[in-house]
This record gives C-alpha cells, sequence and structure tokens, in this order.
C-alpha cells in the first residue's frame, strides 16, 4: 500500500521483499549521525560516509593525522548500531593477506585449499 505523500522503495535482500520508507529511513541516518556527533564533533560527513559503507557492507579505512578521533567516531558508531567494534593498527610491513589469508590450487588433491 503506498500513499500518494510518502514514497516508498521496493529492495529485494535475500528473496525477502522489503518496502523501505524513504522518510523513516532519512529520520534513522539523521539519529544515527546526531548520536555519533554527540562524541565527535565535526565530523559529520565522516559519519555519514561511514554510515554508507555500513549499509553497503563494506569496511572502512580512516585515514588522517594522529589525535583527530578516528577510533572513537568508530567506536561510538559501532556502539549506535548495536555492534561490534574491532580495530587493526597497520604498519607499513602488513599485507592485506595478512588479514585475510591466501587460497592456493593444489594439484595433487585438486581441492582449493585456505591459508590462515
Amino acid at each position: 500500500m503506498v500513499k500518494s505523500d510518502r514514497i516508498q522503495r521496493k529492495f529485494i535482500i535475500r528473496k525477502v521483499v522489503i518496502f523501505l520508507d524513504v522518510s523513516l529511513f532519512t529520520s534513522c541516518r539523521q539519529r544515527v549521525v546526531d548520536n555519533c556527533s554527540k562524541v565527535i564533533v565535526g565530523k559529520e560527513d565522516a559519519i555519514q560516509l561511514v554510515f554508507t559503507c555500513f549499509l553497503c557492507s563494506g569496511h572502512v579505512l580512516l585515514e588522517d593525522v594522529p589525535g583527530t578521533g578516528k577510533t572513537m567516531l568508530l567506536r561510538a558508531f559501532s556502539k549506535t548500531i548495536g555492534g561490534k567494534f574491532k580495530r587493526i593498527q597497520f604498519t607499513p610491513d602488513l599485507l592485506p593477506s595478512d588479514l585475510t589469508g591466501i587460497n592456493f590450487y593444489n594439484q595433487k588433491t585438486i581441492i582449493c585449499q585456505d591459508l590462515h
């Protein structure tokens, strides 16, 4: 049921049809940004980008000078949405495969094996 004064979008996620009210989404986004802005002042643009990445099931890499509240921003965001917070401190010799592991093809067993 679509009212003329409200715009609704239809999303199919894992074979489940969800109707998303745009005004409901906008108010939810604003509540997340407002709550995180209570902890980190002046980073509303970064909070909105983190929220967008969260909706897309992505990962976030924040780069900035030391002491600007990157960790605190993400910690506040995770508490706001009720999620978990994990942080990795990168060093120049750390490679992505050190975190994600690698896959290799073994010709003798014809099985793709994971190494972590």
